[in-house]
C-alpha cells in the first residue's frame, strides 16, 4: 500500500502545485509524478505476473489430476482382467477337482 500512497500523494502534491506556482512547480514536481508513475505501473506488472503464474499452476494441477484419474482407471481395467483371469482359472481347476474325484 505505501507504493499506492506515495503515488497519490505525488499527485496531489502535483495537482497543489500546478494550482500555486505552475511554471516553477512544474519542473520541481516532475521527477516526482514521474517517480510515483513508475512504482504504479511496476505493481500492476507485478499483480500481472502472478495472475499468470497462478493460472498456469491451476492448469498444471488440473492436468496433473487428470493424468493421475487416467493411470487409476487403467489400473482398475488391468486389475480387472486379472480377476477375470484368476476366476476362470480358479473355475477349471475346480472342474478338474471335480473330474478326479469322480473317477
Amino acid at each position: 500500500m505505501s507504493i499506492m500512497r506515495k503515488f497519490f500523494y505525488g499527485i496531489g502534491i502535483a495537482t497543489l502545485a500546478y494550482m500555486l506556482m505552475p511554471n516553477k512547480m512544474k519542473k520541481k514536481m516532475e521527477p516526482m509524478v514521474s517517480k510515483g508513475m513508475d512504482e504504479a505501473k511496476m505493481l500492476a506488472e507485478k499483480g500481472k505476473q502472478m495472475l499468470k503464474k497462478n493460472f498456469n499452476e491451476k492448469i498444471e494441477n488440473a492436468q496433473e489430476q487428470q493424468n493421475t484419474n487416467e493411470i487409476a482407471a487403467e489400473e482398475e481395467v488391468d486389475l480387472k482382467k486379472e480377476i477375470q483371469e484368476l476366476k476362470a482359472t480358479v473355475k477349471a481347476l475346480q472342474n478338474e477337482i471335480r473330474e478326479t474325484k469322480i473317477y
